[in-house]
């Protein structure tokens, strides 16, 4: 949940200006994909790091994660 918290709140933006995030949410064969959007994002503090670290903790629950326009699609293997 760390992870997704994380990306959420990178999507959202900057923490001063209003913040919305996207989410869609899909299942295919035993996974579940997140499309994760920022509807008006902009530069997060330590950006690069935080998403480094949401990676690694995706893939640690044999999970994968890419970067798309605004956002992130997130993929997690149903308990």
């Amino acid at each position: 949940t760390h992870a997704l918290a994380t990306l959420f709140d990178i999507a959202a933006g900057q923490p001063a200006k209003s913040r919305t995030v996207e989410i869609v949410a899909e299942v295919h064969a035993r996974r579940v994909r997140l499309a994760v959007r920022g509807v008006e994002s902009g530069p997060h503090t330590n950006e690069s790091e935080l998403v480094a670290l949401a990676a690694f903790l995706v893939e640690r629950e044999d999970g994968a994660m890419r970067c798309a326009a605004s956002g992130f699609v997130v993929e997690l293997p149903l308990a």
